[in-house]
Protein backbone atom coordinates (compact mmCIF):
# COMPACT_ATOMS: atom_id res chain seq x y z
CA UNK A 1 0.00 0.00 0.00
CA UNK A 2 1.35 3.39 -0.97
CA UNK A 3 0.85 6.21 1.50
CA UNK A 4 0.00 9.61 0.11
CA UNK A 5 1.81 12.71 1.28
CA UNK A 6 -0.99 14.79 2.81
CA UNK A 7 1.29 17.64 3.88
CA UNK A 8 0.52 21.04 2.39
CA UNK A 9 2.74 21.87 -0.54
CA UNK A 10 3.44 25.40 0.65
CA UNK A 11 6.28 27.20 2.38
CA UNK A 12 5.49 30.51 4.06
CA UNK A 13 8.00 32.79 5.80
CA UNK A 14 7.67 36.25 7.26
CA UNK A 15 10.31 38.89 7.97
CA UNK A 16 10.37 42.56 8.89
CA UNK A 17 12.21 44.65 6.29
CA UNK A 18 12.55 48.44 6.50
CA UNK A 19 9.23 48.97 8.27
CA UNK A 20 7.34 46.50 6.11
CA UNK A 21 6.03 43.04 6.85
CA UNK A 22 7.23 40.77 4.05
CA UNK A 23 5.58 37.37 3.69
CA UNK A 24 7.24 35.10 1.13
CA UNK A 25 5.17 32.26 -0.27
CA UNK A 26 6.35 29.27 -2.29
CA UNK A 27 4.33 26.35 -3.58
CA UNK A 28 0.61 25.80 -4.00
CA UNK A 29 -1.89 28.21 -2.42
CA UNK A 30 -5.04 26.14 -2.13
CA UNK A 31 -7.53 24.90 0.46
CA UNK A 32 -5.04 22.43 1.93
CA UNK A 33 -2.42 25.11 2.59
CA UNK A 34 -4.19 28.41 3.06
CA UNK A 35 -4.40 28.23 6.87
CA UNK A 36 -0.62 28.40 7.16
CA UNK A 37 -0.56 31.50 4.94
CA UNK A 38 -3.31 33.19 6.95
CA UNK A 39 -1.52 32.48 10.22
CA UNK A 40 1.70 34.02 8.92
CA UNK A 41 -0.12 37.11 7.62
CA UNK A 42 -1.80 37.57 11.00
CA UNK A 43 1.53 37.20 12.81
CA UNK A 44 3.39 39.73 10.68
CA UNK A 45 0.76 42.25 9.65
CA UNK A 46 0.42 45.58 11.36
CA UNK A 47 -2.41 47.80 10.21
CA UNK A 48 -0.16 50.85 10.09
CA UNK A 49 2.48 49.56 7.68
CA UNK A 50 2.53 47.92 4.28
CA UNK A 51 2.09 44.17 3.99
CA UNK A 52 4.22 42.77 1.18
CA UNK A 53 3.30 39.37 -0.20
CA UNK A 54 6.17 38.00 -2.27
CA UNK A 55 4.43 35.51 -4.54
CA UNK A 56 7.28 34.76 -6.96
CA UNK A 57 7.45 31.14 -5.84
CA UNK A 58 3.73 30.37 -6.06
CA UNK A 59 3.14 27.56 -8.54
CA UNK A 60 -0.65 27.36 -8.20
CA UNK A 61 -3.42 29.50 -6.72
CA UNK A 62 -7.10 28.64 -6.56
CA UNK A 63 -10.13 30.60 -5.36
CA UNK A 64 -9.10 29.97 -1.75
CA UNK A 65 -5.86 31.84 -2.45
CA UNK A 66 -7.77 34.71 -4.05
CA UNK A 67 -10.04 34.84 -1.02
CA UNK A 68 -6.99 35.00 1.25
CA UNK A 69 -5.56 37.95 -0.71
CA UNK A 70 -8.90 39.76 -0.40
CA UNK A 71 -9.01 38.95 3.34
CA UNK A 72 -5.50 40.38 3.80
CA UNK A 73 -6.50 43.50 1.86
CA UNK A 74 -9.56 43.97 4.09
CA UNK A 75 -7.45 43.56 7.24
CA UNK A 76 -4.92 46.10 5.99
CA UNK A 77 -7.60 48.51 4.80
CA UNK A 78 -8.37 49.28 8.44
CA UNK A 79 -4.97 50.95 8.82
CA UNK A 80 -4.22 54.51 7.77
CA UNK A 81 -1.42 53.99 5.25
CA UNK A 82 -1.59 50.23 5.09
CA UNK A 83 -1.58 48.60 1.71
CA UNK A 84 -1.12 45.10 0.41
CA UNK A 85 1.70 44.88 -2.08
CA UNK A 86 1.83 41.82 -4.29
CA UNK A 87 5.52 41.59 -5.03
CA UNK A 88 7.00 39.74 -7.98
CA UNK A 89 3.93 37.57 -8.70
CA UNK A 90 4.53 34.35 -10.61
CA UNK A 91 2.75 33.73 -13.91
CA UNK A 92 0.03 31.60 -12.25
CA UNK A 93 -0.69 34.40 -9.76
CA UNK A 94 -0.76 37.04 -12.51
CA UNK A 95 -3.26 34.94 -14.48
CA UNK A 96 -5.53 34.45 -11.46
CA UNK A 97 -5.43 38.16 -10.57
CA UNK A 98 -6.22 39.15 -14.17
CA UNK A 99 -9.05 36.62 -14.58
CA UNK A 100 -10.62 37.64 -11.27
CA UNK A 101 -10.31 41.37 -12.03
CA UNK A 102 -8.25 41.92 -8.87
CA UNK A 103 -5.02 43.08 -10.49
CA UNK A 104 -6.21 46.67 -9.96
CA UNK A 105 -6.97 46.14 -6.26
CA UNK A 106 -3.43 45.35 -5.17
CA UNK A 107 -0.26 47.30 -5.74
CA UNK A 108 1.82 44.97 -7.89
CA UNK A 109 5.58 45.51 -7.85
CA UNK A 110 8.73 43.72 -8.97
CA UNK A 111 11.00 42.27 -6.29
CA UNK A 112 12.67 44.97 -4.25
CA UNK A 113 16.43 45.19 -4.60
CA UNK A 114 18.27 44.17 -1.48
CA UNK A 115 15.26 42.46 0.08
CA UNK A 116 16.63 39.54 2.07
CA UNK A 117 15.07 36.20 1.26
CA UNK A 118 13.99 34.09 4.20
CA UNK A 119 15.96 30.87 4.62
CA UNK A 120 13.86 28.29 2.79
CA UNK A 121 16.70 25.79 2.44
CA UNK A 122 16.24 24.45 5.96
CA UNK A 123 12.46 24.52 5.82
CA UNK A 124 10.07 21.77 4.96
CA UNK A 125 6.30 21.83 4.59
CA UNK A 126 4.55 21.18 7.88
CA UNK A 127 1.72 18.73 8.28
CA UNK A 128 -1.48 19.84 9.93
CA UNK A 129 -0.78 17.55 12.90
CA UNK A 130 2.46 19.46 13.59
CA UNK A 131 0.57 22.75 13.61
CA UNK A 132 -1.82 21.58 16.30
CA UNK A 133 0.82 20.28 18.71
Amino acid sequence: MVESDARPKIDVRGVDVDGQAVVTVRGEVDLAAVDELRECIERFRDGGRPLVLDLAGVTFMDSTGINTLIWAHQLQDRGQEAVVVVQNPSDPVRRVLALSGLNGVFRIEPAAEGTPEPDHAASRPRSSSQDRG
